[in-house]
């Protein structure tokens, strides 16, 4: 309740506070997003199993790319699952590890879920922001993490496993 609270009082111009558990953008959603992947390329260069699966509309950032470039590298498995745009290219000796399933269907794809292996403990967020520029970079669009034993069987049922089966 605490990050709600400062995320409305930031968007009141109130003051820039810190956030425990929302990814916001401007505030902590980058450096967060660099310490999960770092985090599975560790996980990769130890052996263990270092896993990401993305689900969003669009893939355009050129610094979040290169990113997955550098964990596919390190021999992280990467799943992405992009409705629109992707800039990323699969399949070359830099991004061996990484899968791109395109969606295209009747229905706009509105699921950005983010979901990152964690060594048998996966982190998994839900939100609004692509990994876009204008929504990695400017205020107010933030994602949650779920952390229920619950919520995450329904996801991996609803949300990854009719793509990625």
């Amino acid at each position: 309740m605490n990050d709600l609270y400062n995320l409305f009082r930031t968007l009141q111009g109130k003051e820039n506070l810190k956030f425990h558990r929302l990814l916001v953008a401007r505030f902590n959603l980058i450096p967060e997003l660099n310490r999960l992947i770092g985090h599975e390329m560790e996980l990769a260069q130890k052996g263990k199993v270092g896993r990401i699966i993305l689900k969003m509309n669009a893939l355009q950032d050129p610094t979040m790319i290169n990113r997955l470039y550098e964990a596919s590298q390190a021999g992280v498995e990467i799943d992405l699952i992009v409705r629109g745009i992707c800039c990323l290219i699969p399949g070359q000796t830099y991004s061996h590890n990484i899968r791109v399933t395109r969606i295209v269907d009747t229905f706009l794809e509105h699921a950005r879920i983010w979901y990152f292996g964690n060594g048998g403990n996966p982190k998994l967020f839900l939100g609004s922001p692509d990994w876009m520029r204008r929504n990695l970079y400017r205020p107010h669009r933030g994602h949650h993490p779920h952390t229920g034993p619950g919520c995450k069987a329904g996801i991996d049922r609803y949300a990854f496993y009719p793509t990625l089966r």
